[in-house]
């Protein structure tokens, strides 16, 4: 290839193609991974909206939800469509978010290359981004496709950036403004992306300098981002909006402003530490109250050093600088000044901060061996071993997130007093019928921390199954003091109340479930069975429909309906429900039993007949079938 610019674009398609097959290798058994029983119920499993499909409905939901402590409809969106393709193949939904991170990554490449014209620095932080096993998190958990969908367009407002710099036309400015919505859209973290610009403006665009001459350029770069700056506080405000809303932000006096200026500093070190040596990676990473004043002395002087050497060579290696506060900056949101979750750091939160140390590394190398005569060959063999060593350990994380299982032993493993990892543990285990194990789970995440109102609500649920029902009301009422506006805790209550046949009790359960959550669709069906079964139709058929109205194709609720509707007499409604009912589920004999009866009623016993009769073929010993079909035969 005699031509530059084609053995470039060459170059280009080979180091595309190599990343492309590393995280296919890396990630390729997610597509046999289950969803994990911790945030997956909430964005996918458990969510009726997300199952509904794209439902003018649904999609208004998603543009009010905020039940998660976070505005992002871009991503239920997301969700919706997944659930649309692969149902509840968690393969399906794994693969995509295997496929935005790979999208994440050559646009990260091209947009380096593009920006800086060094090819081989800019592949090698691709690849780093593409492998470090600390993305793992965000890549092979369901739940985080916020993360990976927001980088997406993130990313690209860079592009369309770098586009509208090679020619200011309006238009390219307004669609980078809308690549930003998306991603604000998508996971309100980007909202330093007007900052990072800016950084990327002094280094690699060099559009300003650090001289006095440029104050005034860099207060028109920074007048050049309004509407960025606008949309960025915009989604602030609703951001903090929501969980103050939601209840989700963490109070001062359970964590004080110490406790949190000491843990901002010791997670930086923690970042930095797990960048460079990459281990004992958790689902879930406990806040420790009682930090030592040596931890927090060593990592702000770790932080306090690099801060003064990127200053100090800011003019002659401006990409420590700008590496470094890219590093900072992006982690500002989550860092833990207003603690939204139980958790001191999140592997998650690295997946766009880790890039400025990744640059700090590539640039940084390539200049300290300048001088060398081979300076290409002597960074290339380390450069193979450390991203070979990356391949292998992130191979091995990912392996970690097969199941609920294995993730959440070992993050026990990796990690100490756990209690929620052990708690998360418990209630998978309560649902494959292990309740021993979980119980023994369940009693270390008490002595933990006794004031986790999951531990006292998993413990009254084991206790439901063995028919404990007066524990498992105290279990429950404990876990209620702890956090009133669960509207699960209610749906536990409530189930409790019934069984112990404590009627109104258990119906004010579920109502007060419904009050906190109106799309609870198990609380609706249950408050509306109890009241058919009290003869309070006209209640429970508007119940029903409510459920229906979120899930139209809900058999046993059609069926329910169908039978309340009946009593009242109202028989050709009725037959439309259970024919709905049997058309959703044609297999279940009880349907076929209440459309015979319902036939019966009008006389119509010839119909009648052949629902009782294929009731009979579906279920051989069905007694009522039988029943009705001997007084057919007797009339």
């Amino acid at each position: 290839m005699n031509n530059p610019a084609e053995f470039t674009r060459y170059r280009l398609a080979l180091i595309i193609l190599a990343l492309l097959l590393l995280i296919l290798a890396v990630y390729w058994n997610v597509q046999y991974f289950e969803f994990i029983d911790f945030d997956d119920g909430t964005y996918i499993t458990e969510n009726i909206q997300i199952q509904s499909g794209f439902k003018s409905d649904a999609i208004l939901w998603a543009f009010q939800d905020i039940h998660t402590g976070c505005w992002h409809p871009l991503t239920w969106l997301s969700h919706m469509l997944d659930y649309n393709l692969f149902r509840m193949n968690a393969g399906g939904h794994h693969w995509t978010n295997v496929l935005f991170h790979a999208a994440n990554t050559i646009i990260l490449f091209v947009m380096l290359f593009k920006m800086t014209s060094a090819l081989w620095r800019s592949a090698f932080v691709a690849a780093m981004f593409a492998l470090h096993p600390m993305h793992v998190e965000s890549v092979t958990w369901v739940s985080e496709r916020k993360d990976v969908l927001s980088t997406f367009f993130m990313f690209l407002t860079i592009v369309c950036y770098l586009y509208y710099l090679n020619k200011r036309l309006l238009s390219r400015y307004a669609f980078m403004l809308f690549c930003y919505s998306l991603s604000l859209l998508s996971k309100p973290m980007t909202v330093t992306l007007p900052f990072a610009l800016i950084l990327l403006d002094y280094w690699p665009l060099k559009r300003f300098t650090l001289t006095k001459d440029d104050r005034n350029k860099m207060w028109r770069l920074i007048y050049e981002k309004t509407p960025l700056f606008f949309m960025s506080f915009s989604s602030i405000f609703i951001t903090f909006w929501a969980a103050v809303k939601t209840n989700n932000l963490t109070p001062l006096h359970v964590l004080p402003m110490s406790t949190r200026i000491a843990n901002i500093f010791i997670s930086y070190a923690q970042y930095i530490k797990k960048a460079i040596i990459p281990n004992d990676m958790a689902i879930f990473y406990p806040y420790v109250n009682d930090y030592s004043w040596l931890s927090v002395g060593l990592s702000t002087t770790l932080l306090t050093g690099i801060s003064v050497i990127s200053i100090r060579f800011a003019k002659q290696y401006p990409f420590l600088l700008i590496g470094w506060l890219w590093f900072l900056g992006v982690l500002i949101p989550v860092i833990g000044l207003t603690q939204n979750g139980a958790q001191s750091i999140a592997d998650r939160y690295t997946y766009v901060s880790y890039i400025g140390i990744f640059i700090m590394g590539a640039w940084g190398l390539s200049e300290l061996f300048q001088r060398f005569r081979f300076r290409a060959s002597i960074l290339s063999i380390p450069a193979f071993f450390m991203l070979s060593i990356l391949v292998v350990q992130s191979w091995k994380q990912v392996q970690y997130w097969e199941n609920s299982e294995t993730i959440f032993r070992h993050a026990i493993e990796v990690t100490e007093k756990n209690y929620i990892a052990e708690t998360a543990l418990a209630t998978y285990l309560i649902k494959k019928g292990n309740y021993d194990a979980a119980a023994k789970c369940l009693q270390k995440a008490l002595l933990i921390n006794p004031g986790y109102e999951n531990i006292y609500s998993a413990i009254g649920s084991i206790m439901v199954i063995q028919q404990r029902y007066d524990e498992a009301l105290t279990q429950f009422h404990k876990a209620l003091a702890l956090k009133a506006n669960n509207p699960d805790l209610y749906f536990n209550l409530g189930g409790a109340y019934y069984a112990l046949k404590r009627t109104d009790e258990a119906l004010n359960s579920y109502r007060k479930a419904i009050s906190l959550r109106p799309d609870h669709i198990e609380a609706r069906k249950n408050l509306g069975i109890i009241l058919s079964k009290d003869g309070k139709l006209d209640a429970a058929i508007g119940q029903f429909q409510e459920v229906l109205r979120i899930k139209p194709n809900d058999a046993d609720i059609l069926n329910n309906l169908g039978i309340a509707l009946s009593q009242k007499g109202k028989y050709i409604e009725a037959e439309k429900y259970f024919l709905s009912a049997i058309h959703n589920n044609p297999r279940d004999p009880v349907f076929h039993v209440n459309m015979g009866i319902t036939l019966s009623a009008q006389g119509r016993l010839s119909e009648a007949d052949s629902y009782f009769r294929k009731a009979l073929h579906l279920d051989p010993g069905n007694g009522k079938a039988r029943h009705y079909l001997r007084i057919s035969a007797d009339q």
